[in-house]
């Protein structure tokens, strides 16, 4: 759980979201109407003033496989921007391009191979592909294949979804909200630089979505939606 709010004496009915999406405002039976901060205590609490030292520890929590830690050190890292942006431009980088159709195919090919070691290699090259992978694979299980190939491909998607919430994927994602919360100029450039980055990558796929969101609550607050 990233975080609790406490607060109202008894049944939520209805939630709503500020145009800027940082802040969420919440009506009860108790005839109360709540304005959450969305970011937590960490970044309302900072002043915004962070050492080097304390950047990297916070780039680390990111990755942290406590929600409660790594929500605080969103928030911190949000309220932190002309820190914080340097240092996610320098650390995350687009997610590389999927390999050409043909050669995906001699890897898939591989997987049936007559010699163990050339088995071994075609599935361990799919499996550093990861999610880059999961497209080709799935489309892969639609054909004729061989018992041992379909239980092949089948290990390599469940190990997809088991890197899908690694530590390193769940930083990068956790890093993607920061630049939304931040929502900058020089936030959005670095979003545009992940979002163009490989097609079916969640990397990508978040980047874009951020992109899209922060679109709005422009047109939002401009009066224009």
């Amino acid at each position: 759980m990233r975080c609790e709010w406490k607060g109202h004496s008894g049944w939520i009915w209805t939630i709503a979201f500020s145009p800027d999406g940082k802040r969420l405002l919440s009506g009860g039976d108790d005839t109360s109407v709540l304005i959450w901060d969305v970011l937590g205590h960490s970044a309302a609490g900072s002043s915004g003033v962070i050492s080097s030292k304390q950047l990297q520890a916070l780039w680390a929590d990111l990755a942290n496989e406590d929600a409660a830690r790594a929500f605080d050190a969103i928030g911190l890292l949000a309220s932190s921007s002309k820190k914080a942006i340097p240092l996610l431009k320098e650390k995350l980088r687009p997610a590389s391009p999927s390999v050409e159709p043909r050669q995906f195919a001699r890897l898939i090919a591989a997987l049936d191979g007559d010699e163990f070691a050339v088995r071994e290699k075609a599935r361990e090259q799919l499996r550093q592909l990861g999610e880059r992978a999961e497209p080709g694979l799935r489309e892969a299980l639609k054909g004729k294949l061989s018992l041992e190939v379909r239980k092949r491909i089948e290990e390599l998607l469940e190990s997809v979804r088991v890197s899908a919430v690694s530590p390193e994927n769940l930083r990068n994602l956790r890093a993607v909200e920061v630049l939304e919360h931040i929502g900058t100029p020089d936030a959005r450039q670095v979003l545009k630089t992940l979002a163009e980055g490989a097609v079916h990558a969640r990397l990508t796929r978040e980047a874009k979505a951020a992109l899209e969101r922060l679109a709005k609550r422009r047109l939002v607050s401009s009066g224009q939606w």
